[in-house]
């Protein structure tokens, strides 16, 4: 489980950030954060920290630029995700929940 192998507890009304990861695969240092949030925008979030972490990344770490923008790219070509009732996914595989989200994407 993404929580236990990065030595984390359940914050709560943070379950939908965690459940990015699981699905996106997205790691949970500054980079990949960042870029997760890139991700979400290209698929349609739009949130004030979202914003934040945007804006504030680029400028502390622009030397991922390039992997920024693929992070977009990836989130503009997915199916919507960032709204989904996880919830209610709880009993889909991730490979298939992967699958349907990323569906020309090999990821």
């Amino acid at each position: 489980m993404f929580l236990d192998s990065n030595g984390f507890e359940l914050i709560p009304k943070v379950e939908r950030h965690d459940a990015y990861h699981v699905i996106t695969g997205y790691n949970s240092n500054e980079e990949d954060e960042i870029a997760l949030q890139y991700l979400c925008y290209g698929n349609g979030k739009r949130s004030v920290y979202l914003f934040g972490v945007i804006t504030i990344g680029t400028i502390i770490l622009p030397e991922y630029w390039k992997y920024y923008l693929k992070s977009y790219r990836i989130g503009k070509s997915a199916n919507m995700f960032y709204n989904l009732d996880y919830k209610g996914l709880l009993n889909t595989s991730i490979s298939t929940l992967r699958g349907s989200i990323f569906v020309n994407l090999n990821y």
